[in-house]
């Protein structure tokens, strides 16, 4: 039993996020021209990224980012060869029109992985 726990404790262990993650099923209840910066916040949490252009638009930036170790990594001696950690990414871009008012969205996602040990390159 205690190797069990042990296992399950490493691999959660192996975990992290970062960020803020946008939920796309609320997104995309969002309506051109009524929701405002204030209720996508309220929806979404606060971004993190802000900027407001010279034209008097706001754009509001949500990133989430989230990595695993790979299952290789805690094998003894495999994991000196083979280990690494996998991350995958997520952002949504909300775009607001100088009224505060939602105009669109963009979002986008990728994955990326590092490998560590002998056999990374």
């Amino acid at each position: 039993m205690r190797g069990v726990t042990l296992v399950i404790t490493a691999f959660v262990a192996g975990c992290a996020s970062a960020g803020t993650r946008a939920d796309p099923r609320i997104v995309a209840g969002f309506v051109p021209g009524q929701t405002t910066v204030a209720q996508a916040e309220a929806s979404l949490g606060t971004p993190n990224g802000q900027s407001h252009a010279s034209d008097g638009t706001t754009i509001l930036v949500y990133s989430y980012a989230h990595s695993s170790l790979r299952p290789t990594t805690f094998i003894p001696i495999v994991g000196a060869f083979a280990g690494g950690s996998d991350t995958r990414t997520e952002t949504a871009t909300l775009h607001f029109g100088p009224d505060g008012r939602f105009l669109s969205s963009t979002s986008g996602s990728g994955s990326s992985g590092v490998g560590t040990g002998l056999l990374a390159q």
